[in-house]
């Protein structure tokens, strides 16, 4: 079994988290004047989405789900 080396440990977490901050500071200064309707239509669908990241063996794959959000 192949040893992973601390310096790639550190480079790829180095890597991930200077890509969140980065995406966070793009998503941060976007234009303040967007404006969201006060009020949804009472037959408008909620969705949220989920991101799951498969690093296996023989490759990266990216699974994105949506998930529909019933309120009360």
């Amino acid at each position: 079994m192949k040893r992973v080396s601390q310096w790639g440990v550190f480079l790829s977490v180095g890597v991930l988290l200077l890509y969140v901050l980065l995406v966070k500071h793009h998503l941060g200064s976007g234009p303040q004047s967007v404006s969201r309707p006060a009020h949804r239509a009472a037959d408008a669908q909620l969705f949220q989405y989920g991101v799951m990241f498969d690093a296996g063996s023989t490759g990266t794959r990216v699974h994105v789900f949506r998930f529909t959000v019933h309120t009360n």
